[in-house]
């Protein structure tokens, strides 16, 4: 399934697409340095995308795993081996679905 990520921040509008299951997931390192990059595409600029109008309500979301609860991470859909994975990697980021967002 491809999940589109858009929205307004400090740089202008924004979008990126993902292709992951139809369930929340971790964007893997190479999604979420894509994921930075859209958001900020300048190396030294300290926004770090987060000034701006955010994300739109109608598409996917990318948020910081870390915010989550295991038991939280669990309801979203994410397996054992995902919740492992968030608790060892700094920073993991997840995306979830549009479906899911509301």
């Amino acid at each position: 399934m491809i999940h589109v990520v858009s929205g307004h921040n400090f740089h202008g509008q924004y979008e990126v697409r993902f292709r992951g299951p139809n369930r929340a997931f971790l964007l893997s390192a190479s999604q979420a340095r894509r994921y930075r990059h859209t958001l900020c595409p300048n190396r030294d600029c300290l926004c770090r995308g987060k000034y701006g109008e955010g994300p739109s309500r109608e598409g996917a979301h990318v948020q910081w795993a870390f915010e989550y609860t295991s038991s939280e991470l669990r309801n979203l859909g994410l397996g054992e081996a995902e919740i492992q994975r968030v608790r060892n990697e700094d920073p993991a980021l997840i995306l979830i679905p549009a479906d899911d967002c509301s």
